[in-house]
């Protein structure tokens, strides 16, 4: 089955507009991710002060998946900060017919109105593949990044940016570095 790709995000103030609570932006029009290795990166992220809810996961769900090591650290999931109250949940989901062949989907995110869920589609024989994201109800889903590593990392800055932008008010020059490079790609 072939996918589109995009990102469902929110907006970033003057850098990036929507409409809505939620957009679909065109994979092509997003910043470039070099992903670092590990949790390096996230592990020395500053604390948030309204960090994301730890959640364990079924072990079963779970097992031998990228995102067995994520949901086995709390330290890790209060490094998010979500803007539009989404939280962590990991549960085995209905898996469209067009996967078929013993693909399923694992949800691990969720927006707290429902409004977006986001899926590590899970191939046969348990090989994790790419992270997948669509409305509720509907199973028209877009391919949001290759791996699970990709989207942790598109997902935190993003609302990175969004708390220091918008929620913060900081001007360009006043950004965390690393959200600076990122939204240099919008015209800093």
């Amino acid at each position: 089955m072939k996918l589109s790709t995009g990102w469902w995000g929110i907006g970033l103030g003057q850098y990036r507009h929507t409409d809505h609570t939620y957009e679909l932006y065109d994979a092509d029009g997003l910043p470039q991710l070099d992903v670092p290795a590990g949790y390096g990166w996230l592990e020395s992220a500053e604390p948030h002060s309204h960090p994301m809810e730890v959640t364990k996961a079924p072990e079963e769900v779970v097992a031998g998946l990228p995102l067995e090591d994520f949901f086995s650290r709390p330290d890790l999931q209060e490094a998010f900060a979500s803007p539009t109250d989404c939280y962590w949940e990991v549960v085995e989901s209905f898996t469209p017919e067009a996967f078929g062949d013993g693909a399923r989907l694992v949800r691990f995110l969720a927006d707290s109105q429902g409004c977006v869920f986001w899926y590590l589609l899970v191939n046969p024989g348990g090989v994790a593949g790419p992270v997948l994201a669509g409305f509720a109800e509907e199973y028209d889903l877009v391919q949001v990044a290759a791996s699970f590593d990709e989207f942790l990392y598109r997902y935190w800055i993003e609302n990175s940016a969004w708390w220091e932008v918008v929620a913060e008010c900081r001007s360009f020059t006043q950004l965390s570095p690393r959200v600076r490079d990122y939204l240099a790609h919008y015209g800093g």
